[in-house]
Parts: C-alpha cells; structure tokens; sequence
C-alpha cells in the first residue's frame, strides 16, 4: 500500500513537471506564423522613423502578451495539478483508505507554490521597475544637479594621509574641524 502511494507521488511529479514542458514545446513549434509576423514587423519597423535601419530594431516587446498567457496557463495547470492532489488525498483520509498525515504533502506543496510563484512576481516588478527607471535616465531626465557636480569644492583643508605621515607613538586628533580650532 505505501509503495504505491510512493509511485503515484512519483508519477505525479514527473507528470507536474512535463505537462507544461510539452505544452510549451507544442505551442512553440507551431509558432511559425508568429516568426513571419515579427519579421516582417522588424521590416516596417526598419524603415519607419524609430526604427534603426540597419538592425530592424523596434521599441516594442512582440512576445510580451504570449509570454504573460503561457505564463498564466502554466501556473494555472501547476495549482489545478496541486488542488486535484489535495482532494485526492483527503477523500481518500475521509473513505479511511489513506492517513489524513498525506494531505499534508500537497498543501505543504501548495504552499511553496505560493511562495515561488510569489518570488517570481516580486522578481518581475522589480526589473520592470529598473527597465522604467533605465527609460527615464537615457530620455534625459536626470535627478542630479549638474551644477553641484561641475563646480569646483573650494577646501582650504589639506590632508595627509596617515601612512605618509612622520609619526612616532601615539597622536591624539583635537575634536572638531580647523576652522573651529583657529578661532
């Protein structure tokens, strides 16, 4: 009985693992049209004002839309995978053919689900925050005062460093600045 739960899990995750694998590959190879489509944007692209006509360079993310549906679906087949688990394993703790201490596996399993798929969101936020940021500073918008940076510092403070110092035993450093001890 229990190596037979122990070769579902096992089958359970092998097929967790490459249902979204093999949903992936089928929508990528047939994904032809879509190669066409963004060729021949990069085309438009080249010879419109924005675009670079050497490189077909456009400022748009073709797949962003496609990335973010695939994305959607893979999470939804994970959490429908982990959630038929977790019935599973707790009609059969009520039919009494199964401890209810297995229920413990898929919503320890959900949970790290939520923690990754958490992860994953906070990760996406922050680079599309550094990506917004990148756009402000290369549009030209700058936060630093130029003029604080060209001007020069007039110091009237010279320092030496310690280690061209002529120093023998102890020095003991007045507290405060000298400006303050001239006065």
């Amino acid at each position: 009985m229990a190596s037979g739960l122990i070769y579902l899990a096992i089958a359970g995750m092998w097929v967790s693992y490459f249902l979204p694998r093999w949903i992936h590959d089928r929508e990528e190879f047939s994904g032809k049209s879509v190669e066409r489509y963004k060729s021949a944007l990069k085309v438009v692209a080249s010879k419109s004002p924005g675009g670079l006509p050497e490189t077909g360079i456009m400022h748009t993310d073709l797949d962003f839309v496609a990335k973010n549906a695939q994305k959607i679906l893979r999470r939804r087949i994970i959490f429908t995978l982990l959630t038929i688990s977790l019935v599973t394993t707790s009609v059969g703790g009520v039919m009494n053919k199964l401890q209810f201490i297995y229920t413990l596996v898929p919503i320890s399993g959900i949970a790290l689900y939520i923690v990754q798929v958490r992860r994953e969101t906070i990760s996406e936020r922050l680079q599309l925050r550094r990506v917004k940021q990148l756009q402000r500073e290369t549009n030209g918008v700058s936060t630093t005062n130029l003029v604080d940076v060209v001007t020069p510092k007039a110091t009237t403070d010279h320092w030496i460093p310690l280690s061209e110092r002529e120093l023998t035993g102890v020095v003991i450093l007045p507290k405060g600045s000298a400006e303050e001890r001239r006065t």
